[in-house]
């Protein structure tokens, strides 16, 4: 019978190699496939937090909570949704980051190993940068501390934005400035027409804005103010007057059909749901807060017409070569900033946002349509003067000026001065110190607003003598003094983007909702104000009137013309920083 025979040693020893060299080769891939089991739990963990975060954002829109409300928008840390029971399991032991619901959706989330890399996770996107921040991170406590303003309830979320450079302010009847901090509530009040105000100053004057920046109870010294601007936060309003129906009247002030009447307004911050509204009674957010795609949570307008930096050529000799290069300024009881053609008023708007002598970071232009529209509504409701905004009518075209009566006659004299102590300012757009002034009145102001013709061509102005400085077509060539054979602006300067302006048409202009929310067809002949829209002989915008027009001036004042320099014709600016 023959033995069995076994393994010999050396077989054994080359089973054991073999089986060593397949564990070397598998257990990295079984590892990889545990790391990559991880990183799945961890990354649908995180589009869990990302989904809490989206939850908690709208309970505080619902609720109308402002806790957690940012510069940028709403923010929720792991902290703060484990305790608010967004989530059902304990993160904040192992995990660290945070949520940002607002124009752009960003998420930092890591347990020290794994973090949040992917382009998007149920909705909300990634942003690497929130992950330089260190241990002990909440996720939100410094982008909540750094935007620190007072929160009036009642504009649900619209609250001002200020950018450096831009120094809040409370201003007494007498016209006196002091600085306030801005998470203070005597710095507005739109409950009770106390519109948000913030002057820009020179860098160092009488004291420095570094001084004003961070000393609160200050007097500012007028010499050192450079712009005065009011905050108009966003809003809804309901519609009134879709089809543009003219108001009627028997006589100067008896309106007999279609009249005047409050504006129904709500605040609402850039994160609620736009409400799009065509009818009647029917809601529709202010199309002045949509900015080139982007939703603002509120607009900074000049508080007066803008005006020319003091002891500029333009300041003390007034004309087109003067004024065609001066730094602008916002100043009451000063001559207005005039002479300057469409062109030049734009490229001098720029200015407020591109200069460092105002020291601030933000956008700045020049108003359109649907930013007077906006000013204006705003007055005409239970939050402004809620009635007709009484005429600059001085003369000498000066700033903040108010006349004695409604509709009252030119005059050389300032009738009521801005800062003269009354107690009530019928020039200003909430009947007070703190509103916005001379959009009655004083001189014209352009708009940013010009006719084309159906084939949406764009238009210079009416000739080659009376036109914007823009390329474009003329209207009228064979006008007055004018050369019939020079039928377009070739060699001016070419249209700014068109975020800047808007374009319209004459056909059916009043009911035409486009054109809603700029005090065009809604407001349709409300105090007999004028009411002319641009054609193709006359086609750039004027708004206000002047100090001259009697009972044609008014907030809801619509007029024509050219667009070349005049005396007659200012502009307003405007800065954005939401």
């Amino acid at each position: 019978m023959k033995k069995k025979q076994g393994f010999t040693l050396v077989e054994l020893l080359a089973v054991i190699v073999i089986l060593a060299v397949l564990v070397l080769l598998a257990v990295p891939s079984v590892l990889k496939m545990m790391d990559n089991a991880k990183a799945n739990a961890f990354e649908i963990e995180a589009e869990n937090i990302g989904k809490a975060a989206k939850s908690a954002y709208a309970d505080d829109l619902l609720n109308n909570d402002l806790t957690r409300s940012t510069e940028s928008g709403y923010c929720y840390s792991i902290e703060y949704l484990e305790a608010a029971g967004y989530v059902d399991k304990s993160f904040s032991s192992s995990y660290k980051g945070s949520v940002l619901i607002g124009d752009t959706n960003v998420i930092w989330y890591t347990n020290g190993k794994n973090s949040v890399t992917g382009s998007t996770l149920g909705g909300v996107e990634v942003d690497t940068t929130l992950q330089t921040e260190t241990s002990g991170f909440d996720g939100c406590s410094g982008l909540i501390a750094s935007y620190s303003v007072y929160k009036e309830s009642i504009l649900n979320g619209a609250y001002p934005r200020i950018s450096t450079g831009m120094i809040a302010v409370t201003i007494g009847n007498d016209g006196t400035v002091t600085t306030v901090s801005p998470t203070s509530s005597s710095w507005y009040s739109y409950e009770n027409k106390q519109w948000a105000n913030v002057v820009l100053v020179k860098e160092s004057g009488t004291e420095t804005r570094t001084y004003y920046e961070t000393n609160n109870g200050v007097t500012v010294a007028e010499a050192d103010i450079l712009a005065y601007l009011v905050w108009i936060p966003r809003y809804r309003y309901t519609l009134f007057n879709v089809d543009g129906t003219a108001a009627t009247y028997s006589d100067d002030t008896t309106c007999t059909a279609n009249c005047p009447q409050s504006i129904s307004i709500t605040f609402e911050n850039a994160y609620t749901t736009k409400s799009t509204g065509s009818t009647n009674g029917t809601e529709l957010t202010h199309p002045a807060f949509t900015y080139n795609g982007i939703e603002l949570n509120g607009i900074w307008v000049g508080k007066f017409e803008t005006t020319p930096l003091a002891g500029s050529t333009c300041a003390t000799s007034p004309s087109e070569a003067n004024c065609t290069d001066v730094s602008p300024t916002i100043k009451p009881n000063v001559a207005s900033l005039r002479n300057q053609n469409v062109s030049t008023e734009f490229i001098t708007s720029l200015k407020f946002g591109t200069d460092s002598i105002y020291g601030i970071s933000a956008e700045s232009r020049m108003s359109k349509n649907v930013d007077w529209g906006a000013v204006v509504y705003l007055s005409y409701s239970e939050y402004g003067i809620n009635d007709e905004i009484r005429i600059n009518n001085n003369s000498n075209y000066t700033t903040g000026c108010g006349a004695s009566a409604a509709n009252a006659a030119a005059t050389s004299s300032c009738e009521i001065a801005y800062g003269s102590g009354v107690s009530s300012y019928p020039q200003s757009t909430t009947g007070n110190i703190y509103g916005i002034f001379d959009m009655s009145g004083g001189a014209w102001e352009y708009q940013m607003g010009v006719y084309t013709d159906a084939s949406s061509n764009l238009y210079s102005g009416r000739c080659n003598i009376y036109h914007s400085g823009y390329k474009g077509i003329y209207g009228d060539p064979t006008y007055t003094g004018c050369d019939s054979g020079i039928t377009s602006n070739t060699t001016g300067l070419d249209y700014p983007n068109s975020k800047y302006y808007k374009l319209y048409i004459t056909t059916s202009w009043q009911s035409n909702t486009s054109n809603l929310g700029e005090a065009l067809g809604e407001t349709n002949y409300w105090y007999k104000d004028w009411n002319n829209f641009v054609t193709a002989r006359n086609p750039w915008f004027l708004r206000g009137g002047y100090y001259g027009d009697g009972v044609g001036d008014g907030g809801f004042s619509l007029n024509i013309t050219h667009g070349r320099a005049n005396s007659s014709i200012s502009w307003r600016g405007l800065v954005l920083t939401s």
